[in-house]
């Protein structure tokens, strides 16, 4: 038997309107029962903000020495960037005066120190104090005292002043 437009079209409405109807019921089941929420993380006692301070001041720090190890590497022109990404003034100015004078002389740069930071003060605050007890390339131990500063309390540790100081190792 041949069925008509009208029968085809009944036995589609048939099959597909069941699932339509499941599809329709379980989308709707979906949204009736809300998502577990994530347990929020613990709040950061002041020990671990403590912590993060002093990372913070160390890691520009670091980066200063890497940075005075490498700098003749690049242009010139590019030294003013290059060291005011680690350094404020008066380190700055110093220490773009040094990598001309190295420059103008043929000496290399400084190599890379291995630092021994001893301790670390202020670094919850605008103004941090890192005392270093570290060894030169020649095997020579010294004593820094690096002041390090940021404008407010949500901007980027730059070296503002290094000191060498022999009796604080």
């Amino acid at each position: 038997m041949r069925s008509t437009g009208s029968t085809r079209l009944r036995q589609r409405r048939g099959v597909t309107a069941p699932i339509a109807v499941v599809f329709i019921a379980a989308g709707c089941g979906a949204y009736t029962t809300p998502p577990p929420s994530p347990t929020p993380p613990p709040p950061a006692t002041s020990a671990d903000q403590h912590q993060l301070d002093d990372f913070a001041v160390e890691f520009v720090y670091r980066q200063y020495w890497a940075v005075l190890s490498i700098i003749s590497r690049s242009p010139p022109a590019q030294w003013p960037g290059i060291l005011a990404a680690v350094t404020t003034e008066p380190e700055l100015s110093r220490q773009l005066a040094a990598a001309h004078n190295r420059a103008d002389h043929g000496t290399p740069d400084p190599t890379e120190p291995t630092l021994h930071i001893t301790n670390i003060t202020g670094a919850a605050t605008t103004q941090a104090t890192l005392y270093d007890c570290q060894t030169t390339a020649s095997g020579t131990s010294r004593g820094v005292i690096a002041t390090i500063v940021r404008p407010t309390n949500y901007s980027t540790w730059k070296v503002a002043n290094i000191t060498i100081e022999p009796t604080i190792c």
